[in-house]
């Protein structure tokens, strides 16, 4: 089963389960999905980005300078998304299409504060 078959499960089920929930059981849920879809890669194709922002993109066939100083070694990087272009996709290196696949971009780790913390 692919993450994004989960994620659809779990969407669905949410509805039939969620007035049993606690709003503690709400949040630990939501958060739950939240991480599944963060984990997923969506296809161009199936549909862009919600929001304007910076995102994780594969770029397979993209041989340009990146708009995140990354080189593309792996088609794997980082480009911004207008809600109608990416940013590799157009400018001085423009490749057109190139971005097959996007994700969000995951927090970083919150540092530990606990000085007992080795």
């Amino acid at each position: 089963m692919t993450n994004t078959k989960a994620i659809n499960i779990l969407r669905g089920q949410e509805s039939a389960y969620w007035d049993t929930l606690s709003e503690a059981e709400h949040k630990a849920f939501n958060k739950a999905i939240e991480a599944l879809e963060a984990a997923v890669w969506v296809s161009v194709k199936d549909r862009p980005p919600k929001e304007k922002g910076w995102y994780e993109v594969y770029a397979p066939s993209y041989t340009g300078g990146s708009s995140s100083g990354l080189d593309n070694h792996s088609g794997v990087m980082f480009a911004k998304w207008s809600g109608k272009t990416w940013s590799i996709e157009v400018g001085y290196h423009k490749r057109p299409g190139c971005v097959t696949h996007w994700k969000p971009i995951t927090e970083p780790p919150k540092e530990d504060n606990d000085e007992n913390h080795v």
